[in-house]
């Protein structure tokens, strides 16, 4: 078999395993969504439905992660192919890590409507940080889809943003609780299910990494945390 070949079949195999990415991550976002919007409206069937839909993300996972095992196993890529190979099962954790918070999520709607606690105040400010999480998400994946490096890094630029939208949001349900105990549990309740939303830019932006080391075999994971860390020098 001719090297134009292999590189042709390898092309392909690549191609595939790109759109059974993208159909996991439209999986995981439309479960994070129907959770949110679950624990928001108190609707228990829909989370629920959730709950009995996370087994197709598992299924995903492990099929995915045999694809890759496979491709490098029978095409043994090299330079970008095989950064993108890897880097396919790096995503792949990460979508199972957001479904596994779509989980948390739909586990805290049963919790909180125990409670019988009434606190309207949640649902917009908890579904408009799930809006700007789940859009991390799309771009981060578009920026893997497609290694456009600039967008990924875009991802990972927005990502203090999040953070700040969920200390907000701790900061007053916790407030909340401070003006009325009987809100202590409900307000734990929230903080820990919007910390989960959080933490789904979080997995997007490792995502966004991967895209950047897949294009141009960057590493930058920790960036951030070491440019921080170094201390000011004097002029």
């Amino acid at each position: 078999m001719s090297y134009e070949k292999i590189t042709t079949t390898t092309e392909v195999e690549l191609e595939k395993l790109r759109y059974r990415l993208l159909a996991m991550g439209e999986l995981v976002e439309a479960q994070v969504r129907n959770a949110v919007h679950a624990f928001s409206s108190g609707d228990p069937n829909l989370a629920e439905a959730v709950l009995r839909k996370e087994a197709e993300v598992n299924v995903l996972e492990m099929e995915l992660d045999n694809a890759c095992a496979e491709l490098i196993a029978k095409r043994q890529p090299e330079a970008i192919d095989l950064r993108r190979v890897l880097t396919s099962a790096k995503v792949v954790s990460n979508l199972e890590q957001i479904g596994d918070l779509a989980k948390k999520i739909a586990k805290y709607t049963t919790a909180v409507n125990d409670l019988s606690v009434v606190q309207a105040r949640k649902v917009t400010e908890v579904e408009i940080l799930a809006s700007q999480a789940l859009a991390a998400l799309r771009d981060a994946l578009a920026s893997y889809s497609k290694l456009d490096t600039t967008a990924a890094q875009a991802v990972i630029d927005a990502e203090p943003t999040l953070e700040d939208h969920y200390q907000g949001i701790a900061r007053q349900v916790l407030s909340f609780a401070m003006e009325d105990s009987r809100l202590m549990s409900w307000s734990l309740m929230v903080t820990a299910a919007t910390k989960a939303v959080e933490r789904v830019g979080h997995q997007a932006t490792k995502i966004a990494q991967h895209a950047i080391y897949a294009a141009e075999a960057r590493d930058v994971r920790h960036s951030r945390s070491v440019a921080s860390s170094e201390p000011a020098v004097a002029e």
